[in-house]
Formats: C-alpha cells, sequence, structure tokens
C-alpha cells in the first residue's frame, strides 16, 4: 500500500467570526425591523450582510438617511451575500427590512454577518466586482472548513460559511453550510443516491457520510483482503482520506504544530499533496514524492522483491523511471519501459482510458502490467548486485545469455526477456479468458501505439520502422514477438542517442 500525505495550513482557528445579526418574525403585513448606523457625511462606504428567508422571501431592504436621500430600494431578496457601496450625505444612515407578504402567518428572516465599512479609496464607483470570489480555507484533511469573499468588513474578512466535521465527515457545527463542496474539498449532492441521504462522489465510488461506507465494492479489494470492501480511508477518517475512492492516503499533519506521521513500513513512501482552490469552489492537486522516502523504500523493495507495492500502471511507471537514473548508468531499458507505461501509451489502459483502448485491451494490459512488473523489478536487482549472468529461452526457443553482457547488447537481451515473458502472458490469458476476442485487444493496442497521442519516442520509432514508405499504412503488429523486440530495441537506440547529444 501506498503512503501518501499531505501538508496543508489549518487556519480555521485564526478567524473571528462575527456575533452581530439580525432574527425577525412577525405576522403582521408590512412589519419590520431597522438599525441606525452612524457614518461620516461625504465618506463612501460599503454594507454587506448574508440574507435568509427563513419561511418568506418577501422581504424588502431599504437604506436612506432617514430624511430625504435614499441609496437603495431593492424588493425580493434572495438568499446569500449582499454587497453594496454609497455615499453618504449625513451622519448617519437607516437600514430597514420589511415583510411584504399580505398575510396573517407567522413569518420569519435572518440577517447575519452585517458590516458597514468606510472605503479608503474614494476613486470607487461602482460595486460590481466585489463579492463575486470565495477562497477556501481547508484543513489538513482538505475539508472545506471555511469560505471567505473578496469582500472586507473593516479589518476582518468576510465569512461566508465555517464548518466543522466528526469523523467519517458527518457536519457538526456550521454556520451557514450552504456551500457546495467540504468534506475532503469534494462537492456534496444533498439528495444522495441510494436513499441513504447526502452523498460524495470520489471517481470510482459515491460515498455516504452518515453510513461511513462507500455504496459499491473496492476496485481493488483483492488488493487489501484486510479491508471490507466498502470501507473508507482504512477505516481511518482521523489520519488518512481517501482520493479517488480506491486505497487511503495517509496524511502528515505538521507546519505549526507538534505531530508525528503515521508509521511507514519499509515498502512504503511519501507524497505531498498540495490542493489549491479557486474561485467558484473549484480546486486541483499537485503531487510531489519526496525522493529520501521514495529511494529507501524503492532500493528496500527491490532487494526484497515486493513487487505489490506498486498497484497501478502508473506506480509502476514511476518506479521504471526510478530504476532508470538509479541502476549505476549499466541499463537503458529501465528509461524504455518508463516510455512505454506513460499515460498516453499503455498507463492509457488506467484512468486516462483513451478513446483507442477498448474495455478488453484495459484488462488484458492491466493485468499483463502486473504480470511482468516482478520479473523486471528481479532483473533490476541483479544489475544493481552485478548478480545477471543467467540465462532464458525466448519465444523463437532460442538459448539467451545475460553473461557478460553490457550496454546496449544487455539492453537488446532486456528487451528480449520482457517480451519472451509477454508472450508467455498472452498464451496463459487466452487460456484463462477463452471468450475475449484477442484480435480486438491486438487492433486496439496497435492503435494505440500508432496514434499521434503516443510518447514522442514511439512516434518517432513507428514512423521510422513500421510505416510503410509508399502506402503510409502502420504494420506494427502487437501479436508479434519479432515486432514488439523490434520496437523495445529502437526505443533503447533512441535513449542511447539522446545521451550522446548532451
Amino acid at each position: 500500500m501506498r503512503g501518501k500525505f499531505q501538508i496543508l495550513f489549518l487556519l480555521f482557528v485564526l478567524l473571528e467570526l462575527p456575533s452581530y445579526g439580525i432574527t425577525f418574525s412577525t405576522t403582521q403585513p408590512g412589519g419590520s425591523t431597522q438599525k441606525t448606523i452612524n457614518v461620516e457625511s461625504g465618506a463612501q462606504y460599503t454594507l454587506s450582510f448574508n440574507f435568509s428567508g427563513q419561511t418568506t422571501k418577501n422581504v424588502r431592504l431599504v437604506l436612506d438617511d432617514g430624511l430625504s436621500h435614499q441609496y437603495f430600494d431593492e424588493a425580493n431578496l434572495m438568499d446569500g451575500l449582499h454587497v453594496y457601496t454609497f455615499a453618504s450625505f449625513s451622519d448617519n444612515v437607516l437600514l430597514k427590512f420589511i415583510r411584504t407578504d399580505n398575510d396573517n402567518l407567522l413569518r420569519s428572516f435572518a440577517v447575519d454577518n452585517l458590516y458597514i465599512s468606510q472605503n479608503k479609496s474614494q476613486s470607487i464607483s461602482s460595486s460590481s466586482f466585489i463579492g463575486t470570489k470565495e477562497y477556501e480555507l481547508v484543513d489538513q484533511l482538505g475539508n472545506v472548513r471555511v469560505v471567505l469573499s473578496d469582500q472586507q468588513a473593516g479589518s476582518k474578512a468576510f465569512v461566508l460559511s465555517a464548518k466543522d466535521y466528526v469523523p467519517f465527515g458527518r457536519d457538526a457545527r456550521t454556520f451557514n453550510s450552504s456551500y457546495r463542496y467540504g468534506y475532503n474539498g469534494k462537492e456534496k449532492d444533498e439528495n444522495g443516491i441510494g436513499g441513504g441521504g447526502s452523498t460524495y462522489d470520489y471517481g470510482f465510488r459515491v460515498y455516504n457520510e452518515n453510513l461511513g461506507k462507500f455504496l459499491s465494492v473496492d476496485p481493488l479489494v483483492k488488493e487489501y483482503p484486510w479491508f471490507t470492501p466498502y470501507q473508507f480511508a482504512g477505516n481511518t477518517p482521523i489520519q488518512a482520506i481517501d482520493l479517488d475512492g480506491l486505497e487511503p492516503v495517509y496524511v502528515y499533519h505538521s507546519t505549526f504544530y507538534s505531530s508525528t506521521a503515521p508509521k511507514l513500513t519499509n515498502s512504503q513512501w511519501v507524497v505531498n499533496v498540495y490542493t489549491y482552490s479557486t474561485s467558484y469552489g473549484a480546486s486541483s492537486s499537485t503531487y510531489q514524492v519526496d525522493e529520501t522516502s521514495y529511494n529507501k523504500a524503492a532500493i528496500y523493495n527491490t532487494e526484497n522483491g515486493v513487487a505489490n507495492a506498486y498497484t497501478t500502471i502508473s506506480s509502476r511507471h514511476d518506479y521504471y523511471n526510478w530504476a532508470h537514473q538509479n541502476n549505476n548508468n549499466k541499463s537503458k531499458w529501465f528509461g524504455a519501459a518508463s516510455i512505454v507505461t506513460k499515460w498516453n501509451a499503455l498507463g492509457a489502459a488506467e484512468n486516462v482510458n483513451l478513446w483507442w483502448l477498448n474495455d478488453a485491451a484495459d484488462k488484458f494490459l492491466t493485468e499483463g502490467n502486473k504480470f511482468l512488473f516482478g520479473h523486471n523489478m528481479n532483473n533490476l536487482k541483479q544489475i544493481r548486485n552485478g548478480t545477471l549472468n543467467g540465462s532464458f529461452t525466448d519465444a523463437d526457443k532460442k538459448t539467451v545469455s545475460f553473461k557478460g553482457l553490457s550496454g546496449k547488447s544487455l539492453d537488446y537481451a532486456l528487451v528480449q526477456f520482457e517480451q519472451s515473458k509477454v508472450q508467455e502472458f498472452i498464451e496463459q490469458y487466452k487460456k484463462g479468458n477463452p471468450k475475449v476476442n484477442m484480435q480486438d485487444v491486438y487492433s486496439s493496442i496497435n492503435s494505440s501505439m500508432s496514434s499521434s497521442f503516443a510518447p514522442s519516442e514511439v512516434n518517432e520509432v513507428i514512423k521510422e520502422h513500421f510505416t510503410d514508405a509508399k502506402t503510409g499504412k502502420v504494420t506494427f503488429d502487437f501479436s508479434s514477438y519479432k515486432d514488439r523486440v523490434k520496437l523495445g530495441q529502437k526505443l533503447v537506440d533512441k535513449l542511447y542517442e539522446k545521451e550522446k547529444e548532451k
């Protein structure tokens, strides 16, 4: 299991929520409440407040000086933030909220976060751009704790909403909790699915915070037999989140606080997750591998054959990148392996799922990549230790020996070794999946390799060595052992050429 850690600032405690507000109830049509505010004549001010029509939407706002100057008169106030700017003509203003229903029923509405502040710059003539941006403050788990407006209320931040959560994501304390994003930064569906209340879509699965469970079986259930298939965040929601509905991501809560990370096993490493929030609740995340812990784990995993520490094609792609840089310059093969496992090559079998790969090809490539990985890791172990001296029988029934090989000759033999293992996997796969149309699988993979969206190195090899000069037709055939070996060896050539250019 991978260890991923998130470092974020916890700023909720730095905010002071405003306490002034109005809650007004009346049975009288035309009933109103008002407040007189002292101001400076001739100065420009900004008035802001949150409005909630609890049992009525028929509320009118009037702002004047109590004499002859009226600044605003707005009927049927909408729920949410309201911001107004005006230049005062006297030493005070009168703010009125008037009920406009015509019945005699008890009606109520609420106004909170009511602020009035003097604008320092007299050049502002319009408030059309004020109050249009929202900023999220998140805690170490990515939970949206506070949402701020770009509108200031004096020297204080203007708070649109605030929320605390109990473990597994249910709401605790809330302040104007209508904001659409919340637990782990995910968008909340108030209506939910499955009949169990509100839910969050995590990508691979839908989560119900009232149940503390996902509503479908974990796609990686075979990788984690010690977990219930419906678990969320490894059943440890205080120290972990579930980034996409597949596996727990452990959070390192530091920055200003004395804390320790969850204890890593020898095979785990750290990934720092940085989440950036934009206006209107959008957010993006970047992931930065901690090189020290990754290097330590990769060495341990290589020496001990812990191939199952890398559970996806993308994680194995990262490992091949590491192996390319950490084999004492004895081999370029791992660099070629990292090219063909990129997201726009064989890595498209998971997550991206580009349109040229059908479902059958996805399954074949995902299982095949896993099958090969342990063999390739073992080769790296022997390369690093100087013990790669054995031999193997390739797919053409020829004996190939690693003994005495180095440089490009070694890499060519590594290509033959892996592609012989691919041929072995193909035969096993056909026996285990007799209903699969393998020609459709091969055709889908061929299309991915010849696509213009494939890695540039693959495009160059396909164009130079697998394209008919007269017809322009691509001749590469994944089902052919010789074609796969040729592709791999030409990619190795590209890496040696690139090294010479440096």
